[in-house]
């Protein structure tokens, strides 16, 4: 239920809440009283620390448009009023009653749906897909008895793009017969279909393949990348394609899901009676709708349906119940009214529909055609009847000798799955009741019970199962939308009604299931003809809902340990302003922060606060170059720097991972975090500013020949003779808290000179770090000097500096020790600077002797060399 607690906890020195693993589907919901963000912070023990989290295509307004397809009879490509017709139509959610100015009835106070797309540029279409971000509708094409395909044949899939309502643009979005490995059937009709509407045809070969060849349902990712689409030809598979490449990324099977054949007392596996349809997005999984058909054995007992959820490239079974339930029945008032109740396995057989009246098609043949999801997790699904498809208004058999025109009934259905302790209950089982006892479903019973339209007094011709097997929730709505033919009566319950034959959209409430209202979308076909009255005459049903808002924020704190971290009894930084700037450069919105340090800048339309600034529509999505900001000139920063940026070593400003260290950079005059934006409903509460008191502070090293030798006598001080070679390296360090610039620092040594004067590099000075600009806090900066060692006994030499007894690295007698030299290097920037000193020795000085007489070494009174010389001889010495 979401709920958690930490117990145990030591908050003498306040805590840090982070929430983390949110799955891809799932974005941290906005900020605001019931919920905070993924960093909180508290000081003692509270129940409030709570997040809400939401699914960004759960997003949608509070009257958002609705979308259908409407089936028009003929050849769409003949050239006559057949293309012509409009065949894919949008109104507002809220809408109730009818348009259409009918002779009997009038006007009603409705307004008329918007036309989109004409027969002509997509024929019929089933599934219907939207894609927010580019306010673009996709539809796939259907096979449907009467109706011929749109210009891109049994594979074409149609976008309708209105980003401009008053000039929709229409478009071959992809022939999925043209893509590799791809197989959605071919079409069998040899015969031209009239290309006028009210001409009737017999179109023989469609009907063994209705909901067998060509498309059935499709839906979006979630992310809006990708499409999936149930192909029905061989039995089913699942298409991923995706969207701005048009290519398929993946096919699956769908696989036969227990079908039998019974015989007798036992039952062999039926696969060739597995008939996908239905397809749904929800939470980050695929589900798709099957039915066993039981066209082999011909048995009720054998229809089954089964919802699937796909799980990498395996579908696994999440629902499964029988279809043998009591139904409704389809059209009261016939001979053969109460033997045309209930499921019937699927047939081919034309004449096995048709009443005893002779003239109307009831048999009722299940197909799973929708999937909807409730606010809370119940299954809702919507069954077409097969036999919806196979008929019209006014339209022939199969046989080309039988002269009669028909009508098709539909009897569709609309069930409900509850979720009791996580497991799925279909209605009129315990833990999920039906509404009303009326011997019409599952148990007994419907949930949906006003899916039934009686059009006058008693004894007319009341049908039981209007629903066309398309569903749309609009969470929080508390209330169900699906698509029905008789849709709306146009006078007071109890009189007949003169204008049936309608098709629309009904709103049932979800909990008790009454009509909460609904809409006409196309007229009494004898008003309008060509559409498909009783039959099924509309496809899929698509809210059409806005792109999720986006919000980014949200932190700014005092960092007074200033390891770039947000820790708990840190304190907010209140009254800082926080500025939002596009790519341009534009300031677009600016907020100061409140007393928790937070700011917000939303595009959701609000009411804004000083710290929360909403309806910034130029925060748009899946957009480069904005930053957050703050100027660094501000008052309430005066003694303040930025902290150490990406402290964590996260610096990609992930909305879910970068959470609780300092994200701004700075360049001098502003601390920011430079970001692009997501996909919709992507908030972003991780752009984090932590800033440090301005303790400037700075250090150096010098080393000789890579020696500290920071005392005389220390054991690494080098020996160096004048005039050999020898390398002096110098290691400046921001020990402080602030960030120096370069053209602040200044770095000198006695013997060498200037190495660094306000931040110019000296010549014969090598600076490793180029290009820096400025020496952040805990940085290093290296410089180096190659030169000759001095004379350290001339003081021209030495600058003049008193040279210091006792170089005695090896405690050597003083009398023998050597003359000594300490340089001293220096680093200045405001507020501080450091010295540090590095010896050298020159060799200590020596003298020798040697005498000679006559040439000889004569050292010893007896040594072989002694020369003998008489006294008054010559001698040399």
């Amino acid at each position: 239920d979401g709920s958690y607690a930490i117990t145990g906890a030591n908050l003498s020195g306040g805590a840090r809440i982070e929430f983390s693993g949110l799955p891809a589907w799932l974005q941290p919901g906005p900020y605001g009283t019931g919920s905070g963000t993924l960093v909180q912070f508290v000081s003692a023990a509270a129940c409030t620390v709570d997040l809400g989290v939401n699914n960004p295509s759960d997003f949608c307004g509070n009257n958002p448009q609705l979308a259908t397809t409407c089936f028009i009879s003929g050849d769409p490509l003949g050239g006559g009023n057949s293309g012509t017709a409009d065949v894919f139509l949008t109104w507002a959610y809220n809408e109730d009653g009818w348009w259409f100015n009918y002779p009997t009835v009038g006007a009603g106070a409705a307004n008329a749906p918007d036309k989109l797309a004409i027969n002509s540029q997509m024929g019929p279409a089933w599934g219907v897909a939207y894609q927010r971000s580019s306010q673009t509708y996709i539809a796939a094409g259907v096979r449907k008895r009467h109706v011929g395909f749109g210009p891109l044949g049994p594979g074409g899939i149609y976008s309708i793009n209105n980003s401009n309502p008053a000039a929709p643009v229409v478009q071959q979005f992809v022939d999925l017969n043209t893509l590799a490995g791809v197989n959605v059937g071919t079409d069998p009709r040899t015969a031209a279909l009239p290309a006028n509407v009210g001409t009737s045809s017999t179109d023989p070969n469609v009907l063994p393949l209705i909901a067998k060849m060509a498309m059935g349902d499709m839906d979006i990712s979630e992310d809006e990348q990708s499409l999936y689409i149930v192909n029905l030809n061989n039995n089913g598979e699942l298409i991923t394609l995706d969207i701005a490449t048009k290519s398929v990324t993946s096919r699956v099977a769908i696989p036969d899901p227990g079908c039998l054949q019974s015989e007798g007392i036992s039952s062999v596996p039926a696969p060739q009676d597995s008939r996908p349809w239905a397809v749904d997005v929800h939470d980050g999984d695929v589900y798709v709708g099957v039915v066993c058909s039981a066209q082999t054995s011909q048995n009720p007992a054998d229809l089954h349906a089964y919802v699937l959820r796909l799980t990498g490239n395996t579908f696994v079974n999440v629902f499964d119940f029988a279809l043998d339930y009591p139904k409704g029945i389809v059209s009261e008032g016939k001979l053969d009214s109460a033997t045309r109740t209930g499921w019937f396995p699927w047939i081919d057989d034309f004449n096995a529909m048709i009443s005893v009246d002779g003239v109307t098609l009831m048999y009722p043949q299940p197909i799973m055609s929708d999937i909807e999801f409730d606010s809370d997790g119940s299954l809702i699904l919507g069954f077409v009847d097969r036999t919806g498809h196979v008929g019209g208004r006014n339209n022939r058999s199969t046989d080309p000798n039988d002269g009669n025109l028909y009508n098709a009934h539909s009897g569709g259905d609309l069930l409900r799955a509850c979720k009791v302790n996580g497991a799925y209950v279909l209605e009129g089982s315990a833990g999920c009741p039906f509404n009303v006892a009326n011997n019409q479903g599952p148990g007994g019973g419907e949930y949906y019970f006003n899916d039934a339209f009686d059009p006058g007094p008693p004894g007319g011709l009341v049908h039981n199962e209007t629903a066309l097997g398309s569903v749309a929730v609009l969470p929080g709505s508390g209330e169900v939308a699906a698509n029905h033919f008789d849709a709306v009566r146009h006078v007071p319950e109890g009189q007949d009604d003169p204008e049936p034959r309608n098709g629309g959209v009904r709103f049932h409430n979800s909990v008790d299931g009454a009509l909460n209202r609904s809409y006409e979308i196309y007229p009494d076909s004898d008003n309008v003809v060509g559409t498909f009255a009783k039959a099924a005459g509309l496809g899929d049903l698509e809210l059409v809902c806005d792109a999720a808002p986006i919000e980014v924020g949200n932190y700014v704190w005092l960092d007074s340990d200033g390891d770039g971290i947000q820790d708990p009894g840190e304190a907010p930084l209140v009254g800082v302003t926080v500025e939002l700037v596009d790519g341009a450069g534009q300031v677009m919105a600016t907020a100061t922060t409140d007393a928790a340090g937070q700011y917000y800048f939303s595009s959701a339309t609000g009411t804004s606060t000083a710290s929360a600034i909403y309806n910034v529509t130029g925060l748009v999505l899946n957009t480069t170059g904005f930053q957050v900001r703050i100027p660094l000139n501000q008052t309430v920063l005066a003694s303040l720097e930025p902290a150490l940026s990406n402290a964590t070593g996260i610096s990609s400003n992930d909305n879910k991972l970068d959470l609780n260290d300092s994200d701004g950079v700075s360049d001098g005059t502003y601390s920011a975090v430079l970001f692009s934006t997501g996909a919709a409903g992507e908030n972003n509460h991780n752009f984090d500013f932590g800033f440090v008191n301005n303790v400037p502070g700075i250090d150096i090293e010098k080393l000789t020949n890579g020696n500290q030798a920071d005392g005389a006598n220390d054991p690494d001080v080098p020996e160096i003779a004048p005039g050999d070679p020898v390398t002096w390296t110098y290691i400046v360090t921001n020990d402080g808290t602030t960030a120096v610039a370069r053209n602040l620092i200044t770095v000198t040594d006695d013997i060498v000179g200037d190495l660094m004067v306000a931040g110019v590099v000296q010549p014969n000075v090598t600076f490793a770090n180029e290009p820096d600009t400025a020496l952040d806090p805990t940085d290093t900066w290296t410089f180096t000097v190659v030169s000759t060692a001095p004379d350290l006994t001339d003081p021209a030499q030495t600058g003049g500096m008193v040279i210091v007894d006792g170089c005695n690295p090896t405690q050597q007698p003083t009398p023998g020790a050597r003359a000594t030299y300490a340089n001293i290097a220096t680093v200045t920037i405001p507020g501080d600077s450091d010295s540090d000193p590095s010896h050298f020795c020159n060799p200590r000085p020596g003298i020798d002797i040697e005498k000679l007489t006559n040439g000889n070494q004569a050292d010893g009174a007896n040594d072989a060399d002694v020369p003998e010389i008489a006294p008054g001889d010559p001698v040399t010495w």
